[in-house]
């Protein structure tokens, strides 16, 4: 079962925060993920034992992994 949370932070963090989410159980059927730049920053801290993959946007074959 998966699940979805979206926060919206109070002031004064609303200021430079949009919002929190928690994401958990969900396993998504493609093994990639893209994002299309929209001008906002996004930081992704991974609370699991497993690894996170980055990959390079112009040598996809370069994979960084990050615990």
């Amino acid at each position: 079962m998966s699940t979805f949370h979206s926060y919206l932070p109070h002031p004064p963090l609303s200021n430079f925060i949009e919002s929190f989410w928690l994401s958990q159980g969900n396993i998504p059927s493609h093994t990639k993920e893209r994002r299309l730049p929209d001008g906002s920053a996004s930081l992704v801290i991974n609370l699991r034992d497993d690894l996170m993959r980055l990959y390079d946007q112009r040598h996809p074959e370069q994979l960084h992994s990050h615990r």
